[in-house]
């Protein structure tokens, strides 16, 4: 499981390529979740993606090595379950077969699953290296599978800026402490490549988000690494010839015309960065969205979720909060785009009427068809609050011949919270109902004391409701936790 910041907010997603396919999480409590059926997929022939022509490496010129050629010392770092070690592996044979004498050092300690890793290579032409481990001699190359990682201290050792090149990932894994405590942010990519590039040739660094590339041009990131490689590779910061590489992939005999692939296809975005990016379906990001085009987005949703008279219910607590922050400060938005977006939070509950609604749209069933293929076949693992209530431990499992029960309870959606709703007793939804209300009291109050100098603090307040996260026991003890501060907070703004 981990965070991903969406336009509604930071949300938790399976992680698909991180799966270990234990199925623990069958009997996990989560409430609501669903399982495809994969077919199984023909193996690819060529290296070539479909519908495309010719190799990723056609037409690549020699790589040109800008480390030392003869004797030199690579270090892959990375978190554990991602294939730190067999690339290091990978990369260790295609050095022998190029003519190095290697010496290496996997260093894993107690490190699992997102656990930090780190591989030294020490590779020479003449001599033995007198050491396998990469602090004695300095780091000629820093593989950054995970730039967290790789910009700690420890994994800084040995880097030099006048010598040690980084070819790295840019994409970014959550530690544990960011997936129990998702209000923890994730350091920025500018902060990061800062810290890389006090200890090394900032000139000469390369940054990938080869997670992102290896989805598109494949469907999942578990190429990521090997795709890294290829442009270390091409990049000249690794002086192994690349047919030596792809003759070692060949000789690991895991996934290898797959593998070869992620491998060219590293090499030619080192070349073509831009071709390969449009090939991978990597868009150019939309302009920010702005204060006008939150509010719209989010009063529209409210009506698919409920109904316009709830929407319009959305719109008029969002214009008490625009129109004090408009009397203390024109210039800011800050105090309405929080009112707005933890507003809509509270209004947007996730209900048994809005699980049935979501687990049907169009972006639902691509993204089953992303993992099993088109007219996959679809399980959905529930376990309503009010079948728990009645004593029920595990989740229901409904297949394909449910939809319509699924369809019919989306379009009840309007009996939510009347009399005729049978859901509505659950103590889960009756305190999400009332934390409504009470958030757009506390939005008055906090419209009327609004002054320039506790801007920030009503901002703060605003926010509070982004801690009421989780589902069942979790929600409510958090849910009672943010009540208490929301009180204890409105009397000092009051004061």
């Amino acid at each position: 499981m981990q965070p991903v910041d969406t336009a509604y907010g930071r949300k938790t997603r399976i992680h698909q390529t991180s799966c270990n396919f234990d199925m623990t999480c069958l009997q996990g409590d989560c409430p609501a979740f669903a399982t495809v059926t994969v077919e199984e997929q023909p193996k690819p022939s060529s290296t070539a993606l479909p519908g495309m022509q010719g190799d990723p490496s056609d037409g690549l010129p020699e790589p040109h090595p800008i480390v030392p050629g003869d004797g030199f010392t690579v270090r892959l770092s990375g978190i554990g379950g991602t294939g730190v070690i067999t690339v290091s592996q990978v990369l260790g044979t295609a050095a022998m077969l190029d003519g190095f004498v290697v010496r290496g050092l996997d260093q894993t300690g107690l490190s699992q699953k997102a656990g930090p890793v780190v591989s030294d290579l020490r590779l020479s032409r003449s001599d033995v290296p007198m050491s396998n481990h990469a602090n004695s001699s300095g780091v000629d190359c820093l593989l950054a599978f995970d730039l967290l990682v790789a910009a700690s201290d420890t994994h800084r050792v040995g880097a030099d800026r006048d010598r040690t090149v980084v070819v790295g990932s840019v994409a970014s894994t959550p530690t544990g402490e960011m997936i129990a405590h998702p209000t923890t942010s994730y350091p920025t990519l500018d902060a990061l490549t800062a810290r890389i590039a006090e200890v090394s040739r900032g000139e000469d660094n390369l940054f990938v988000d080869a997670a992102a590339i290896a989805s598109g041009l494949f469907g999942d990131g578990t190429t990521a690494n090997i795709l890294l490689l290829g442009a270390a590779v091409q990049h000249g910061a690794i002086p192994v010839h690349p047919a030596q590489v792809e003759r070692a992939i060949e000789l690991n005999g895991v996934a290898v015309a797959r593998n070869v692939a992620a491998f060219r296809w590293g090499r030619r975005w080192a070349e073509l960065p831009a071709e390969v990016s449009r090939t991978a379906g990597i868009a150019v990001p939309p302009p920010p969205e702005t204060t006008d085009e939150l509010f719209e987005r989010l009063a529209a949703d409210l009506v698919d979720y409920q109904s316009a008279a709830h929407a319009r219910r959305f719109r008029r607590l969002v214009d008490v909060a625009r129109a004090a922050e408009q009397r203390v400060a024109p210039d800011s938005v800050s105090f309405v785009e929080a009112v707005a977006r933890h507003g809509h939070k509270l209004m947007a509950y996730k209900d048994e009427y809005e699980v049935a609604r979501l687990l049907l749209t169009p972006e639902a069933r691509a993204d089953y068809e992303g993992v099993g293929g088109a007219g996959t076949k679809v399980t959905w693992r529930l376990h309503p609050p009010m079948l728990r209530a009645l004593g029920m431990k595990t989740k229901m499992q409904l297949g394909p011949r449910t939809t319509p029960i699924f369809h019919a309870l989306a379009k009840s959606k309007r009996l939510r919270g009347t009399l005729a709703d049978p859901f509505r007793w659950a103590e889960v939804r009756r305190l999400e109902r009332a934390m409504i209300p009470e958030y757009e009291h506390a939005v008055k109050r906090l419209a009327e004391g609004l002054t320039a100098g506790n801007l920030d603090e009503a901002v703060a307040i605003a926010t509070l409701p982004d801690q009421v996260r989780g589902y069942e026991h979790l929600k409510l003890a958090r849910a009672k936790a943010y009540r208490a501060e929301l009180a204890t907070r409105l009397k000092s703004f009051d004061n």
